[in-house]
């Protein structure tokens, strides 16, 4: 299975979270990390992002 990349707002869009919040928790260290795929551009990888948010589920 080939994984894909998300941009921002695909990844705001997909948890619900602002961009800010992403990036708050990112740097905690509880959000994927981005990667950086061209020079000026970074993305994270949708498994990842899946991943996290079954980790987050809460019954």
């Amino acid at each position: 299975m080939i994984d894909q990349f998300m941009d921002s707002p695909q990844v705001e869009n997909m948890t619900m979270l602002s961009r800010s919040t992403i990036y708050r928790l990112e740097k905690k260290g509880d959000f994927p990390k981005r990667r950086r795929v061209f020079n000026r551009t970074v993305r994270w990888v949708r498994s990842e992002i899946l991943e996290w948010m079954a980790s987050r589920e809460t019954i």
